[in-house]
């Protein structure tokens, strides 16, 4: 027979255990996605399309002149926000150069649109050889923040680059959390 000292001791090692057994806190699950630059990037006005060429491996200004890029991209599944986005470019002659690209977040129907103006210097190399990418945050933003799941406009954050004679965007990369959590 047991007494009340050998069963609060059997109850102690149930709990221990039972806790030692117990999941620990979910986390989201952040997820990758690459895009390249030819299918995401699009000249922003027609007088520039004799200037952009779309390569499979870069949408790059093969012109004499300045030249401006429009970018959007589609996170499948960012239920749970976008967490950075990473735009790679690089100069296709031996001329290091400067990118400059302002992150775009919110709808044209909407008044709470905000701009983030970044800029990268790109060292010459010659064609690709030496990709480097500019990076959007959450803290890039100001609030209503793109990449907060609780406002609309999270899943909604475009680029537009000015590209220079010779610079080129060669793809994005979106890092976002799809919603689900991993135990």
């Amino acid at each position: 027979m047991m007494n009340a000292s050998h069963l609060t001791a059997l109850s102690a090692l149930a709990i221990g255990l039972f806790g030692a057994c117990a999941t620990p806190d979910a986390q989201a699950v952040t997820r990758f996605a690459t895009v390249n630059a030819s299918g995401a990037c699009q000249s922003s006005l027609p007088v520039f399309d004799v200037q952009i060429r779309k390569r499979p491996l870069a949408v790059q200004n093969e012109g004499t002149a300045p030249a401006y890029v429009t970018c959007s991209f589609y996170a499948p599944g960012a239920a749970g926000g976008l967490k950075s986005v990473l735009v790679y470019a690089s100069v296709n002659d031996q001329v290091a150069d400067t990118l400059t690209c302002t992150g775009v977040s919110g709808v044209a129907a909407a008044h709470d649109t905000t701009y983030s103006l970044k800029s990268l210097n790109l060292v010459a190399g010659g064609a690709q050889a030496n990709p480097q990418f500019m990076e959007w945050l959450p803290s890039d933003v100001n609030p209503p923040d793109p990449f907060d799941p609780n406002t609309f406009t999270y899943y909604n954050f475009n680029i537009n680059c000015n590209l220079n004679p010779g610079v080129g965007i060669n793809n994005i990369d979106v890092y976002y959390d799809d919603g689900e959590v991993e135990p």
